[in-house]
């Protein structure tokens, strides 16, 4: 089980897609770029400070515990 407090750490593929994505948003609309980037960072450091409410990383082979993973983040 992911402990409460834990850093929380995306791989550098995954900040690429954020980035990707983000720069894609932006050519219609750098507002909602910049509130996309937010909310998926908050629900990282939601990860972190109450991992009890996201489920493990499924996708992780021979996942320990140590890797939850962020499941249907709405981002309005």
């Amino acid at each position: 089980m992911v402990k409460h407090g834990s850093k929380v750490r995306l791989e550098n593929l995954a900040l690429l897609q954020i980035k990707h994505a983000c720069d894609y948003i932006k050519r219609d609309s750098p507002h909602n770029s910049l509130k996309v980037k937010k909310d998926i960072f908050s629900a990282c450091q939601s990860l972190s400070l109450s991992p009890e409410k996201h489920p493990l990383d499924k996708y992780k082979l021979n996942n320990d515990g140590t890797y939850g993973c962020l499941k249907n983040i709405a981002i309005v």
